[in-house]
């Protein structure tokens, strides 16, 4: 069985539980053995886990949504026409 990004201890103690069952062993990326509880941790630990956010991003490498993809490119055509006729 896989799971990726689990939510929360629940996820792991549960797979934990029934992995003996089908001879196998819970693991995280790094190659970590969860085999106890202390092992995966409480929700606590999981949710101040999860209030660290990431920097945002600078505004120059953020993906842009399709509507504003198709507006930008709509933009740089007119001025790339405008140029045209003016300077050409």
């Amino acid at each position: 069985m896989f799971t990726s990004s689990p939510n929360g201890p629940r996820i792991i103690e549960y797979l934990a539980s029934i992995a003996p069952i089908f001879g196998g062993v819970v693991t995280g990326d790094e190659g970590e053995a969860y085999t106890t509880e202390s092992d995966w941790g409480t929700q606590a630990d999981w949710d101040a886990q999860a209030s660290i956010r990431p920097a945002p991003k600078p505004w120059w490498k953020r993906e842009l949504s399709r509507g504003k993809r198709l507006a930008v490119g709509l933009l740089l055509g007119a001025l790339i026409l405008l140029i045209r006729e003016v300077f050409f």
